[in-house]
């Protein structure tokens, strides 16, 4: 995959990175998990972001930009190594990108990547960042409550 971008800083007010890619086969954990992904393959000369869970939008040629929530990084809790990038494009399931161009846009980095010690503490904390995301990108069935929705341990709090 592409390499880290030093300068790309966590901003909640300004775009955080692009990102442009095929969609490639992955695990199928995330569809097995309730939250399909799809797996980006960056294109050669594209910098991958820091590690992390982002608020973003995934952009298919000819759809309007369909909200999501992406993650960047190695997926530890399941002793996966390798870094990835993920996006589980909102209220969407019907998707079938394998092999499509897209383009993702990292609006808000929502915190670190972690390692969970169950699934169902993996899915909690999924459930509160979809939660985040929709409040952030003003979704349907997104709070306007100010909830920040992050997991435990979380340090990349940016206001």
């Amino acid at each position: 995959m592409g390499q880290d971008a030093a300068s790309v800083e966590p901003s909640a007010s300004a775009i955080v990175h692009h990102l442009e890619g095929v969609v490639i086969h992955g695990d199928q954990r995330g569809r097995q998990l309730g939250f399909p992904t799809a797996n980006i393959s960056p294109d050669a000369g594209w910098l991958m972001p820091p590690d992390g869970v982002y608020a973003g939008w995934l952009h298919i040629s000819g759809e309007p930009p369909l909200p999501a929530a992406i993650s960047v990084g190695a997926n530890t809790t399941f002793d996966q190594t390798d870094k990835r990038c993920e996006v589980h494009v909102l209220d969407r399931t019907d998707l079938d990108l394998y092999g499509a161009k897209v383009h993702v846009t990292l609006t808000t980095r929502l915190r670190a990547m972690q390692r969970f010690g169950s699934t169902q503490e993996l899915l909690s904390c999924l459930n509160r960042d979809i939660a985040h995301v929709r409040t952030l990108l003003r979704t349907p069935g997104g709070r306007q409550n100010g909830s920040r929705g992050l997991c435990h341990g979380d340090t990349s709090r940016s206001e």
